[in-house]
Parts: structure tokens; sequence; C-alpha cells
């Protein structure tokens, strides 16, 4: 997976020599992935596992009580899947506005970081219902993750008031992100990727908003320009914004740019 690592983060991995070469070796895998994008032959056996969902009843009985928290969901496996959610005051109103936010990195508390750091603070917190699901070291795009995600967006659909749905998302997040803007539009209405990998799709679904640093260290932003731009060529409602200043590992720092997102966003999709 894609380690997303403050300089903290080094530090207290210096004095674990095997640990280091065992990060180096997951991070050379998940690149490799990335580049050729082909499925990721994971050695702890998820491919061969069978898939578990959210239950109906952990959608529809959770109390959607509002402010900021943290909570599991339960699958038909038995285990948790940890997520964040900010519930607006408005949550009684139908056709509430939703966010579904792919955090960066696969570490425990990674989502509650992309949370805290930039999406809550790019957004109206009294407009949108937010919730931020755990990677459990899987990417957004490839099962069982992705097929956990769209369970997940068809039980919300049909037993919260949500109505339209925008998915956003950093590295990891924003890789997923566009995944989701090319192959469920009946699920999304929009989607806003910073920082991710791309590929050339023609035309996505929904509005797209990309973000790119041209200081990224990890995802060169002469790649993502060139594949956007082509893309731009069949798709109208895309729009690729370059960030002069901004490397890979300054995510935190994208809040305005965000904010800048969720605006085009609502546009194109005439919120109020």
């Amino acid at each position: 997976m894609i380690f997303y690592l403050k300089n903290s983060d080094f530090e207290s991995l210096s004095y674990k020599g095997v640990t280091v070469i065992l990060f180096y070796v997951a991070m050379t895998l998940r690149l490799l992935q990335l580049l050729l994008f082909i499925p990721f032959i994971n050695l702890i056996g998820y491919g061969q596992q069978s898939i578990a969902y959210p239950t109906k009843n952990s959608i529809q009985k959770l109390d959607l009580k509002t402010g900021i928290r943290e909570l599991n969901l339960t699958m038909t496996s038995g285990s948790d899947w940890p997520v964040m959610v900010s519930v607006p005051e408005q949550i009684n109103k139908q056709n509430v506005l939703m966010i579904l936010a792919l955090h960066w990195g696969v570490s425990a508390n990674r989502y509650q970081e992309f949370m805290n750091c930039l999406m809550l603070p790019a957004i109206d917190t009294s407009k949108y219902l937010v919730i931020a699901p755990l990677s459990q070291h899987q990417a957004w795009w490839e099962n069982p993750k992705e097929k956990q995600l769209v369970k997940l967006l068809e039980l919300i659909k049909e037993y919260w008031p949500v109505g339209q749905v925008i998915v956003a998302g950093y590295s990891d997040g924003g890789t997923g992100a566009v995944h989701f803007a090319s192959k469920y539009s009946n699920l999304i209405d929009g989607a806003i990727a910073m920082a991710g990998y791309y590929r050339y799709v023609g035309q996505y679904g929904v509005p797209t908003y990309v973000i790119h640093g041209v200081k990224d260290e990890l995802f060169s932003y002469s790649r993502s320009k060139s594949i956007m731009e082509k893309n731009q060529i069949k798709d109208p409602n895309l729009m690729f914004v370059t960030i002069e200043s901004l490397g890979h590992y300054q995510g935190c720092a994208y809040v305005k740019h965000l904010e800048d997102g969720f605006k085009w966003i609502e546009q194109k999709l005439i919120i109020d």
C-alpha cells in the first residue's frame, strides 16, 4: 500500500532495521502495482477469501446524531469496519448532501488524520454528511474494498436521507475517487481527486475535479497533467488544477484547494 509518513514516522522506524526493509519492499510493490495498473498479488490472501460486506442493520439502525464521531460498521463476517462520520444538524431532512471521503496511506489512524486536517476544514459541516471509512490496508479501487464501498453506498442510499453524493480523496484516495467517477455514476454525482495516480479513460461519468502539485514526489505531475488533458478532449465536465508550491506529503496544506473543488462541484450539480 502507499505509505503516507511524516518525518516522525521515519524516525520511529529508524532503529528497527528489519521493519525499514519491509517498509521499502511494500512501498516498491505498491508503486509497481500503480505503474502497471494490474491487480496486486496480496500475500496474505485477501483474493482467496470471500468478501465481507456491511450489514443492512449496521446502516439502517445507526444513530445519525449530529456531530463528529468514530464508530464501527458490522460486516457480514462478524468483523468491524471502522469509519468516521460527520453528521449535520439538518440530517432529518431529505436529500442531504453526502461526501464519501477516501483517505491517504494505510496506517490505522489515516482516516482520522485525513478528516481532521483536510476534509473537515475544507467543507461546510452544516451542509454535508461525511463518511470516511478505513481502507484496512487495501486499495480503494481493488476488491474487496471496491465492492465493499459499492455496497456501503447502496445501503446508505436506501436507508439514510441522502441525495447527491461526492467522492473525494487524496493519494490512494484520489486514485480511488477517479476510479469511482469512471465506473459508478449510478452511485455518485461528483468526484474530487488530489495527488492520485491516473490513467486515460476518455470521459468520466460525473463532474470531476482533479488537483495535483507540481512538486509531487510520488506521482508525477507531468504525467497526471498529460493524461487529464487527453481526458478533457472528450470530457467537458473535467477540471485539472495545478498547484505550483506543494509536494505529495503536504496533504494537509490542500485545504483551500479542496474548498475550491467543492465550490466547482456544487456549481456543476446546482447545489444551493
